[in-house]
């Protein structure tokens, strides 16, 4: 077997963390979860080359994970796939076909996944050289009452993350690599039928080129006013990383920062930047 030929794997860590009523402060330190399949582990190796991407908690506490494996040993194209855990760390076998659902037709990543009316599950994921909306059923069965959307077909685009908004409208993200940079930044609005919703930004998508030179991957989250709040890489400031805020209409919102953008300074480094969560007061965690 070749020295690179490692099968990837999905390996999930449950904590127990006791900190004080205030975040941050006295911090004891973490110790993993017994109660979550016996050791605070999870490891899925039933299938090569694995590889999480990101994960969304069911109201009853159930684990979807979302990313993109080989269905059949030494096969070279990867399939975007979706894995249910129950609540105590084992596989939810009732879920796809023994607890995954693979994509069918999804060359690649599963980028993007939220639980919408009814309890499916709306996924967003790439086939080249486009993005692609569809929904699963509450069992990870394929909703076929959902015609599967196109929602970017550009060469180059990198899908890397989902949104959706009150309404149900849904918002896609994703930068088209370029080499020298500058990248450029999608977002594009669909209804939640996932036809385009033309009313935002140029005819249903926000292209954010020439603004942050080198920003890209990006990822958001929505403010209590429905305003999109945007982070991700920024390689060329080599000391923080970028955030911008979009009106509900697509317009950058001039009001944030510098004319919709806003930089934080960590120091010497190149930062990727996820914004987590907006509090009531509309503060912002980060995490970079």
């Amino acid at each position: 077997m070749n020295k690179y030929d490692v099968k990837r794997q999905f390996f999930l860590l449950s904590f127990a963390f006791l900190c004080s009523p205030l975040f941050g402060q006295n911090p004891a330190v973490p110790s993993t979860d017994s109660t979550f399949n016996g050791t605070g582990q999870l490891l899925i190796d039933q299938y090569p080359h694995l590889s999480p991407y990101k994960i969304e908690f069911q109201p009853d506490g159930k684990m979807l994970v979302i990313g993109e494996g080989s269905i059949i040993s030494g096969a070279s194209n990867l399939t975007g796939c979706v894995f249910r855990v129950n609540v105590d760390g084992t596989i939810d076998t009732s879920f796809g076909e023994n607890g995954v659902a693979w994509i069918a037709g999804a060359q690649g990543n599963v980028t993007g996944i939220k639980l919408v009316a009814n309890n499916k599950i709306l996924i967003q994921y790439e086939k080249w050289p486009g993005t692609y909306l569809a929904k699963l059923n509450p069992n990870g069965i394929l909703d076929t009452s959902f015609v599967i959307s196109e929602v970017f077909n550009v060469g180059n685009i990198e899908s890397t993350d989902m949104l959706v908004q009150a309404d149900g409208k849904i918002l896609s993200l994703a930068h088209i690599n370029s080499t020298p940079f500058p990248w450029t930044v999608l977002v594009r609005r669909s209804h939640p039928d996932g036809t385009p919703d033309l009313s935002y930004g140029n005819q249903g998508t926000v292209f954010l080129d020439n603004i942050v030179f080198s920003f890209g991957y990006p990822n958001g989250v929505l403010d209590g006013n429905g305003k999109l709040l945007l982070t991700g890489y920024d390689g060329n400031q080599y000391s923080g990383f970028t955030a911008i805020r979009i009106n509900t209409d697509g317009t950058l919102d001039a009001s944030f920062g510098d004319d919709g953008l806003f930089f934080i300074t960590l120091g010497n480094t190149q930062s990727t930047a996820y914004a987590e969560s907006i509090a009531v007061n509309q503060m912002v965690l980060f995490i970079s």
